[in-house]
């Protein structure tokens, strides 16, 4: 492992965002409270953001560039974790910035309470007026967490209890700060090739805490952009990318030899949620993709597959149809109810009796002819 010759070691992968990642870079250069390292990972970029990384290097003797062609986050963080030499990592996007103070702030309570994992928190703002139309569901101007914490080290398997408890658990790796050492003795990387590569590593970290702590201080403002990996549509690639999470993560429950106490459940939440979430991201897809996305799968991942994701899957879209013919039902019922409110108002009103009296004797003479 790497002499920890600084505080705090921050990974920047950057991939075109030219416009972006100098407003990123002096956000981390900005601390200068901390010894901070900063790596800088550009991940095949077509525009100048290599330029620009390659200028801030030249520099600074703590800000070092790598470049390699384009093998997304997972690939470029995990060269910034086999490069990084401070005590403590974390990870900035390259569209983001710190919010000044707050990385410092941050690693100083990991030094006081001796932590392994700090989680902090964020602000969102949108990037421009398209974003923010597009999505205005999200919170901005005030931090996206804001529940209630311990004020002292728990077990990352607790902390997680805690965020379940309160369903703020999110496992975005730029909130994270967390001990190298740790890192590195329980051989934790992001998995190649894959996108929501944040759940499965998120969750070896925080299995494998044995101090952690949570504080809603943002460390962060995270750009929402209209084109960014998040917000895009599902297609067979978002869905293997949350599929192939779910095998390293029970892979990572079974290192720690289930060492859960009171603590299954919240464990358990978590693969539940990844299911789920995979399941959700099939469905999405049409019938020629989902097949597409089958072949995709390895052996392993197809039986894998077949035992859990598709049953699942299958339940929910049995359930949906159900519901919607049980919608269909009530509003017809509603219909039913409503014409028979009508018939009973009329029959009720004066005119209704009125014309009532006015038939009854040719009533009765129609049924003598009868």
């Amino acid at each position: 492992m790497n002499e920890n010759l600084y505080d705090v070691t921050v990974i920047i992968p950057v991939y075109n965002t030219e416009a972006f990642v100098e407003e990123s870079i002096l956000s981390v250069l900005s601390e200068k409270e901390l010894n901070v390292e900063l790596l800088l990972i550009d991940d095949g970029s077509t525009d100048d953001s290599a330029k620009i990384v390659d200028r801030c290097a030249d520099q600074k003797a703590s800000v070092k560039a790598f470049h390699q062609p384009n093998k997304g986050l997972s690939s470029a963080r995990n060269l910034g974790l086999e490069n990084a030499s401070g005590k403590y990592v974390c990870y900035l996007d390259s569209d983001d910035y710190y919010i000044p103070g707050k990385l410092a702030q941050a690693f100083r309570l990991c030094e006081e309470k001796k932590l392994d994992l700090l989680f902090m928190t964020y602000m969102n703002f949108f990037n421009d007026n398209l974003a923010k139309e597009k999505w205005n569901i999200h919170r901005t101007e005030q931090v996206m967490r804001r529940g209630r914490y311990p004020q002292e080290p728990v077990t990352g398997i607790e902390l997680l209890n805690s965020f379940q408890e309160q369903d703020e658990f999110s496992v975005m790796v730029c909130m994270q700060m967390a001990k190298r050492s740790m890192i590195e003795e329980q051989h934790i990387r992001y998995i190649d090739d894959i996108i929501f590569e944040d759940a499965p590593y998120t969750y070896q970290v925080v299995l494998h805490s044995k101090r952690a702590m949570a504080c809603n201080e943002a460390l962060y403002r995270r750009r929402i952009r209209d084109n960014s990996l998040e917000h895009r549509p599902a297609n067979v690639k978002r869905c293997l990318g949350a599929f192939r999470g779910i095998m390293p993560m029970i892979h990572s429950m079974q290192s720690v030899h289930g060492e859960f106490g009171n603590y299954r459940n919240a464990v358990s939440a978590e693969l539940q949620r990844r299911f789920r979430f995979t399941a959700r991201a099939y469905r999405e897809l049409e019938q020629e993709k989902r097949d597409e996305f089958y072949e995709c799968c390895t052996g392993e991942e197809k039986i894998l597959f077949d035992s859990f994701i598709k049953l699942y899957s299958d339940e929910c879209e049995k359930n949906q149809k159900f519901e919607s013919l049980e919608r269909k039902n009530k509003l017809l019922q509603k219909k039913i109810e409503k014409k028979q409110a009508e018939n009973q108002k009329l029959r009720n009103s004066i005119e209704f009796k009125i014309g009532k009296g006015i038939l009854k004797p040719f009533r009765a003479i129609k049924k003598l002819f009868k």
